[in-house]
């Protein structure tokens, strides 16, 4: 298990180590170098060449925006300093009486209010993104359409160009529309950039012949999201909620998956490796409750949310139609969920579960390969 934690860490270090690369050509190669260590989930969905393009631009935003921040704090620091003296100056003019304090007071607001008002560090980045970032986005994306041009799908309408996860679950087809997507998506957590942001997904949206407010232009996260709560390590005893889709402690080692196998989950204090019996156990149980709840559940009022009483009623007293609380997709999308990680980890017994489960749903299931 320590063997398969050492491959998980070497992994990291070495996508630390080429955005760390990046970070020193953006900056120019002056000043001191710093190593910026970058984990995005989102990016493990993409091709393999927009993940390296993904993290050239995300590396490059974050080193400028560092930069830009620090030298506006510096900046502000000699504008402090200048108003300081400025007012100790007017001070010493007027006599030390109480006008004085008040004139200093105000001096010093007032360079502040100033100070504030023009926010340098929020202009700059803006002015990031529109000019650098966008002219370097245009580029990336006319590389990826050129790259991936002619792209072959599965029955499902999934492109084989994108790597199959635990986690996946979107039918992906178009590498430079999910790109866009992610690259965009990853700007907008800075909220001082979302006006600058939205226009230029707009303009990249245009090149990938996308429209704007078209329903494939929206983000949804690639990763689905499976959180098994208080897994508990039979060697250290830490307890923690454990992502099984996410979670950076299961992702597969190199020779495991060169192998074929996938990797271990591991406890994050002693690096010690999970009980996968243990896991399965409790996925099974999860599975056949939720199974319960499906078949049992009550069916509701749409509108009034009034639960059925009659069991020949067609329609409410309200004259709304009735619907299940837990919907036919939401459980097959949760079975499928279980699937993948079935597959991904090798837990037979839940893998024959899901796919029994699914085939008497009438759905398909598509097998996934760990990556």
């Amino acid at each position: 298990s320590s063997s398969s934690s050492s491959s998980s860490r070497s992994r990291s270090k070495r996508r630390a180590a080429a955005a760390a690369a990046t970070a020193r050509a953006a900056a120019g190669g002056g000043g001191p170098k710093r190593t910026l260590d970058m984990h995005w989930n989102i990016s493990d969905y993409l091709p393999a060449t927009a993940q390296r393009q993904f993290l050239i631009v995300v590396t490059e935003y974050i080193t400028k925006l560092r930069q830009i921040r620090e030298d506006c704090a510096g900046a502000g620091a000699l504008l402090s300093r200048a108003a300081r003296s400025r007012a100790l100056a007017q001070k010493g003019r007027v006599g030390g009486g109480g006008g004085g304090d008040r004139a200093g007071g105000g001096g010093g607001g007032d360079g502040g209010e100033r100070a504030g008002n023009a926010d340098p560090a929020t202009l700059q980045a803006r002015e990031l993104v529109a000019t650098s970032l966008s002219r370097r986005l245009f580029q990336f994306v006319k590389d990826i359409m050129l790259q991936h041009r002619s792209t072959e799908e599965t029955a499902d309408g999934v492109s084989t160009e994108f790597p199959l996860r635990t986690g996946s679950h979107l039918p992906l087809h178009d590498p430079a529309l999910e790109f866009i997507k992610a690259v965009c998506a990853v700007l907008t957590l800075n909220a001082d950039v979302t006006a600058a942001v939205t226009l230029l997904k707009r303009n990249l949206l245009r090149i990938a012949k996308v429209r704007e407010f078209s329903e494939e232009a929206v983000f949804r996260n690639p990763c689905l999201s499976f959180t098994l709560p208080e897994v508990i390590c039979d060697y250290c005893n830490h307890c923690r909620d454990l992502d099984l889709c996410r979670d950076e402690s299961e992702l597969e080692d190199e020779a495991a998956a060169a192998a074929g196998k996938p990797g271990p989950w591991v406890c994050n204090e002693c690096q010690m490796e999970y009980s996968k019996e243990v896991i399965q156990q409790r996925l099974l149980e999860t599975l056949e409750r939720k199974s319960a709840a499906y078949q049992l559940q009550d069916s509701t009022c749409v509108k009034c949310q009034a639960i059925k009483t009659d069991n020949l009623r067609l329609y409410c007293a309200c004259s709304s139609r009735l619907a299940n609380k837990v919907s036919r997709d939401g459980f097959v999308l949760f079975a499928r969920t279980l699937h993948n990680i079935a597959v991904a980890h090798g837990l037979v017994a839940l893998r024959e579960t899901t796919e029994w489960m699914l085939a008497l749903d009438g759905h398909p299931v598509a097998a996934v390969a760990p990556q």
